[in-house]
């Protein structure tokens, strides 16, 4: 199985995920949801990920194992966004489409 594929199946876009390490302003602890896959050429493959606070980035699967990235749950209510570049993730940020996906657990899983 590729790195690729690994990634992809470890981090569906949809997947909850927390920080084991401080990351793009982002406490460790805090929660994100992953937005896409890419690839750039034909080595390089991540996933972006979009933070509770706002911050966003791709990361590699090296990244992810030095930023301690670890899923937490499937978010299926942001589960068919598709990336239409930077502008359009802030406005639906903005407007709370990822919101559901913030959400913190709590302990009878509601």
């Amino acid at each position: 199985m590729t790195s690729s594929v690994k990634l992809q199946e470890a981090f569906p876009v949809g997947m909850v995920v927390t920080n084991g390490k401080p990351v793009l302003g982002a406490r460790a602890g805090s929660l994100g949801v992953v937005y896409e896959h890419y690839s750039i050429g034909s080595g390089h493959f991540g996933v972006g990920i979009l933070f509770v606070n706002g911050g966003y980035d791709g990361f590699s699967e090296d990244c992810t194992d030095i930023c301690e990235i670890n899923p937490v749950r499937f978010e299926a209510s942001v589960s068919d966004y598709e990336f239409n570049g930077v502008d359009d993730l802030m406005e639906r940020y903005r407007k709370g489409y990822f919101d559901k996906a913030f959400k913190p657990l709590t302990t009878n899983g509601q």
